[in-house]
């Protein structure tokens, strides 16, 4: 249904169906297969890891104003946040003994750890809907 949609909506926009991107189901085929081991196995698990990080990109990208809007906001957010701590840090040394570069390192760790909670977690924010709705 997901695939039809796609293609129905690639046709509308004019571009071309066929580049759509399908067929990550051969790659699970072979990985699924345990006869493939050292080497070839990780060349085939960093081919399929390839693989659907494309079709995940160009799910984002299905609506390109959204995805660029989105990537704007991402980073005038990120500068917004870096002035603010530099023009704090312009007007007094430290913050009750914590330095610039404690807090860049603060700003820096927050902001990773909250990048692999939205890469890996982000769907639990979800839970509770699908627990009530079945």
């Amino acid at each position: 249904m997901k695939a039809r949609s796609t293609l129905e909506s690639s046709k509308e926009l004019g571009s071309n169906p066929k580049k759509v991107i399908f067929g990550g189901r051969k790659l699970f085929k072979k990985l699924q297969k345990r006869h493939i081991n050292g080497k070839a196995y990780k060349k085939l698990k960093i081919r399929f890891y390839i693989h659907f990080t494309k079709i995940n990109i160009s799910s984002f990208m299905e609506y390109d104003a959204d995805f660029l809007f989105g990537i704007v906001a991402l980073i005038l957010k990120n500068l917004i946040n870096l002035l603010i701590i530099f023009f704090i840090f312009h007007l007094i040394d430290n913050i009750k003994g914590w330095d610039f570069n404690q807090i860049l390192f603060l700003y820096g760790f927050s902001s990773t750890s909250f990048a692999i909670w939205h890469c890996f977690f982000i769907n639990t924010i979800s839970l509770p809907f699908y627990t009530r709705t079945g």
